[in-house]
């Protein structure tokens, strides 16, 4: 029993620390942030989300559903869903709040450093929660520790599951780093709670499920093979906010400041450039839509060159 307890600890910090070490690679790019190298790193970590979810997840998903006679369009609609409106849930909480506080509003700088981050704990996790790709992300990531947790006892098709996670765990985490750095140009020790919080969410599932040492049993493994099916609604529902939206995220504003209005009229980020789209009034050079369209073209092939990675690993990696 004990040696269960340390194997199920070992395997969350194995889960963790590979997380949020892999998530770190794009902070690399940090430095330099000339507004080129990040926007394509970002637009391929866009289509590495898209491509994880279509390639790797929903197929697996559907797989461990058939096999136990789950349904495929509930579940993925069920994990689409239940995303969502938590995230609906957690923008009115945050707008309410807003809503009810007369204190004077004054703007949190965004943090610089790890004291900062420690300082205000409570500005970290209103960063989180009204992030709609970490957010989304983090359900996800806490459905696969979930989904996981209920195979403790089932050795075999815990491999199976453990191994499904880790394929599409690398590609995930590489993409939501790069969406965060660029295309939510979010400072680098706001991407790092953001992280954190994302890394946490798998070895969290695993570590309630298991901890309840539920016994082997039909109803169990019906769970897990439906678990990881809506576990990829929950991923879809993420890669298409980071592919739909300008940004994802949110100003940086104080906690008794956040709501849905300010969300929705946030600082408009063009999802064709790292900078901030700022109104002109002076006329358009000529050449100017034929530049812009092709800007865009060049964008959408960093797009599919991170499809392009997912899909690979799906055919190379047949079991």
């Amino acid at each position: 029993m004990v040696g269960q307890v340390w194997a199920n600890i070992a395997l969350s910090l194995v889960l963790l620390l590979a997380t949020f070490l892999c998530g770190l690679i794009p902070l690399c790019w940090m430095g330099a942030r000339d507004g080129t190298s990040l926007d394509k790193l970002a637009q391929f970590g866009v289509g590495m989300l898209l491509g994880t979810s279509f390639m790797l997840v929903v197929p697996e998903g559907i797989r461990e559903c058939q096999e136990h006679g789950g349904n495929v369009g509930l579940d993925l609609l069920v994990g689409f869903l239940v995303v969502y409106l938590l995230d609906r849930i957690v923008q009115l909480v945050l707008s309410q709040k807003g809503r009810l506080s007369n204190a004077a509003r004054m703007p949190v700088q965004p943090p610089e450093s790890l004291r900062d981050v420690l300082r205000n704990p409570k500005q970290v996790w209103v960063n989180i929660l009204s992030n709609n790709v970490v957010f989304a992300l983090f359900v996800h990531g806490l459905s696969d520790g979930i989904a996981l947790g209920t195979t403790v006892n089932n050795p075999s098709l815990l491999v199976v599951v453990l191994v499904a996670i880790i394929i599409h765990k690398v590609p995930a985490v590489l993409s939501l780093t790069s969406v965060m750095v660029c295309k939510q140009n979010l400072p680098k020790w706001e991407v790092i709670p953001n992280l954190m919080a994302f890394s946490l969410s798998t070895p969290i599932g695993y570590l309630i499920l298991s901890t309840l040492n539920l016994n082997e049993s039909q109803t169990m493994t019906w769970m897990s093979g439906n678990l990881l099916l809506m576990s990829g609604g929950s991923l879809l529902y993420a890669a298409f906010t980071a592919f739909v939206s300008g940004t994802g995220s949110h100003d940086h504003a104080s906690f008794d400041d956040v709501g849905v209005d300010e969300f929705e009229a946030m600082a408009y980020f063009d999802t064709r450039d790292c900078n901030a789209v700022e109104d002109s009034s002076e006329p358009e050079l000529p050449g100017h839509d034929m530049a812009a369209a092709k800007s865009s073209l060049d964008k959408s092939v960093y797009v599919l060159l991170g499809v392009i990675l997912p899909t690979i690993i799906s055919f190379v990696i047949k079991e």
